[in-house]
């Protein structure tokens, strides 16, 4: 299966390329980047972009095949464009080009990239202020992907929304409560097993990312002891 990972120089990027590099199902993945990655395995293509509000045709055609795409472009500070111009651009492109003709003829699956305090209603003066003005914003962005998704068949949008991601052993994972957290590797999981299968849901929450992500990480332990059995038969 081929998969297209925006942002994967990001933190959460590089982790769900990582997983997805390692993934038995995934043999491809597509990486949309500014600048070349520093990472060497025969699955990885790269595609390196400095506008990604547009595609050519040539773009599109190395993405041809692919199955879902991880957006996780930007972070919580990015300029608005990036949250705002962006998805839509890819919303645009790929449910043109790319849904169409998923190799399964199963629906293509967007997953993008959220976040638990991006507000679904505008709140008066306060959204007004430039970082709010952007959250705000990526609210407006996931209800028109959701509404896509309501109208075609061939899309399937999945909204997640984590708290706050912690990288193993660091000071947020021991001072943050449980449900305000979901580590690195279950995160990166979670994403990439959605974009490969999909999800039952549109709309994620912390909660429903941690076990998607364990559940996840736990039939790949099985898939691997399994192999090892066999390897030693």
């Amino acid at each position: 299966m081929k998969i297209v990972i925006a942002g994967a120089t990001g933190n959460i990027g590089h982790k769900a390329l990582e997983e997805a590099l390692h993934h038995p199902d995934v043999t491809i993945v597509v990486a949309l980047v500014r600048r070349e990655l520093d990472v060497q395995n025969p699955k990885l293509q790269t595609l390196v972009k400095q506008d990604f509000s547009s595609y050519s045709s040539a773009e599109l055609e190395k993405l041809q095949g692919a199955q879902g795409c991880i957006w996780a472009l930007g972070g919580p500070l990015s300029p608005l464009e990036v949250h705002s111009a962006y998805p839509r651009a890819a919303l645009k492109s790929f449910s043109t080009s790319l849904a169409p003709h998923t190799p399964t003829h199963k629906p293509f699956h967007f997953i993008l990239l959220s976040g638990a305090l991006i507000p679904r209603t505008e709140n008066g003066v306060l959204s007004q202020l430039p970082v709010v003005k952007t959250f705000v914003e990526r609210g407006h962005v996931e209800q028109e992907f959701e509404a896509y998704s309501a109208a075609h068949e061939d899309w399937q949008t999945i909204i997640v929304r984590p708290s706050v991601v912690v990288a193993k052993n660091s000071w947020p994972e021991t001072l943050l409560p449980a449900q305000f957290q979901i580590g690195e590797e279950v995160f990166a999981a979670a994403l990439v097993d959605f974009a490969v299968h999909g999800s039952e849901e549109g709309l994620l929450d912390n909660a429903a990312l941690k076990e998607g992500g364990e559940r996840a990480l736990a039939r790949k332990h099985v898939g691997g002891l399994g192999a090892e059995v066999a390897a030693k038969a």
